[in-house]
């Protein structure tokens, strides 16, 4: 259930504010089975094999509060949430868990706006992330050659977002901007890999678990730029520096940092010839960038594509090339000092599509008639 209010005390002001309440249930009943070498047939293996109940409630209230001094605009607000998880295990009650959290979410922005087109915007906001049903449950789910666990103790994770922008706007040619923005995380939750004994294999096999994994941070400048040097022709450019870095817990007393630079950039170009021939490309190129203990190698792209509108737009066709040169394969390699690894893998992401729009009628006509069936709808 979602229920939002605003109202507008002056011409210069807006005052929001809302109500969000959900709740859901998620059953798992995994049934695990195992094949006899000596007859071939199938016995359920009951250490395996477990039921969950997963009960969640949320709510959640806002309020914000906007004023506009001339040219200058604020923008503040305050998020309040509470998150409730109740597990339920029905043959092995021992497990069962209820857990509750509360947070609460200020945001500020700022914007001023110029009279010769220059913009710039400053804003903080923080945001909490509460840990997910699965992450704190303490219940040991044993695959094939490894098992999962939770952590009941889990705490919520802070993350302090800043950010800061300029954009100058141009009659006719577009525009410029830079932008940059500054995010660190407190008690990040991730997933941690390690090598455990349990008595189960009777010998070491890896193990995941949920865990407060410690500190990231993550800065940057953005550079971004549309140039519209015709009414046929648009050019937008995207270039990314930034900065990520992490330390965490791996083991009691022992922490693992790493640091590393990398960027991205990105190309749109649309462009309309005769009249009635679109044209447009885009490329992108991601480089060498890690996450928590994990290496992801660089990859890159190119799509394309035509469309046109024919007979008065009764006729419309459309041919889309997707990843032409099948190039964002990529990698990943293990940062984890007991847990080494690394693999590549592939998804056939190149495609074509063509489309073919055949118009009856008049356009007005369509339009009537589509407005008059989604009244009716309501």
């Amino acid at each position: 259930m979602n229920v939002n209010y605003s109202h507008p005390y002056s011409k210069k002001g807006l005052i929001e504010t809302g109500v969000f309440l959900g709740t859901g249930t998620d059953v798992t009943d995994l049934v695990a089975d195992t094949i006899s070498r000596t007859d071939s047939l199938y016995y359920n293996e009951a250490v395996r094999s477990y039921q969950l109940k997963n009960n969640g409630f949320f709510a959640s209230a806002y309020l914000t509060a906007q004023h506009r001094f001339g040219p200058f605009t604020i923008k503040v607000g305050l998020r309040a949430e509470n998150d409730w998880i109740a597990l339920r295990y029905p043959s092995a009650p021992d497990f069962d868990l209820n857990r509750s959290y509360f947070s609460l979410s200020p945001s500020v922005h700022f914007s001023y706006s110029t009279k010769n087109m220059h913009n710039f915007t400053l804003s903080y906001t923080r945001r909490v992330s509460n840990p997910e049903g699965s992450q704190i449950a303490h219940f040991k789910v044993l695959a094939d050659d490894s098992f999962s666990t939770g952590s009941p103790d889990l705490r919520q994770s802070f993350t302090h977002n800043m950010e800061a922008g300029w954009t100058k706007y141009f009659d006719r040619l577009g525009s410029i901007g830079v932008a940059s923005f500054y995010r660190a995380s407190v008690d990040e939750i991730g997933t941690l890999t390690d090598v455990a004994w349990h008595d189960y294999y009777g010998r070491l096999v890896d193990f995941t678990q949920a865990v407060n994994i410690g500190t990231t941070k993550s800065k940057g400048l953005e550079l971004n730029a549309t140039i519209r040097p015709a009414d046929f022709m648009n050019i937008r450019f995207y270039a990314m520096l930034f900065d990520d870095y992490y330390k965490v817990q791996f083991r009691t007393n022992e922490w693992i940092e790493n640091e590393m630079i990398s960027y991205s950039v990105r190309l749109n170009f649309w462009t309309k010839l005769w009249k009635v021939l679109q044209v447009y490309v885009n490329a992108d190129y991601r480089s060498r960038r890690q996450d928590v203990l994990v290496v992801n190698e660089p990859n890159w792209g190119v799509d394309c594509g035509l469309a046109a509108d024919l007979f008065d737009r009764r006729l419309s066709l459309y041919l889309n090339a997707n990843d032409i040169f099948k190039s964002r394969s990529t990698g990943t390699g293990s940062l984890n000092p007991y847990h080494s690894s690394s693999y590549n893998y592939s998804f056939n992401s190149r495609y074509i599509s063509l489309g073919l729009t055949w118009r009856l009628g008049r356009m007005e006509l369509e339009e009537k008639a589509s407005q008059s069936r989604v009244m009716k709808q309501h």
